[in-house]
């Protein structure tokens, strides 16, 4: 009986759709195997969890879902949303000029929010992760 109910709630050996972000972001759950995607960029990662491993990251997240989130929080993810678009438009565009007007109404759009100092927070903790993957991956002279 048990096997039947985790066959069902894990998909069996099918991608099980468990979240969807309104902007596109997406989360799977396949025997073994947790799936996060961007479909829009078609990227993804996956990851190995075992039975512990979910119930612990459950536990987490309800945990998380509990605590309280102030407006400086939601700022703050504000701003990670904006550095995502702005990242989406500079690799959209190869002028030097569009970049720019994207780069300066990103900035415009992060003074514009209330707890502008957490946004650009956001911001910036999204830029440098994206920077620091682009250095990691980048290609090294030969010696």
């Amino acid at each position: 009986m048990a096997y039947r109910w985790c066959k069902e709630v894990a998909g069996g050996d099918s991608m099980k759709h468990i979240y969807k972000h309104p902007v596109g972001h997406e989360m799977f759950l396949e025997r073994g195997s947790l799936t996060m995607t961007n479909a829009e960029w078609d990227e993804s990662v996956s990851v190995p969890v075992s039975q512990n491993g979910l119930r612990e990251m459950g536990e987490y997240l309800i945990a998380l879902s509990k605590c309280e989130h102030t407006a400086a929080d939601y700022d703050e993810q504000a701003g990670i949303t904006i550095a995502n678009a702005l990242l989406r438009d500079l690799l959209d565009n190869n002028h030097r000029v569009v970049r720019s007007a994207h780069i300066e109404s990103s900035i415009r759009k992060l003074l514009t929010i209330k707890h502008h100092e957490r946004a650009i927070h956001g911001f910036a903790k999204a830029m440098v992760n994206v920077i620091e993957v682009g250095l990691k991956n980048m290609p090294r002279d030969a010696e």
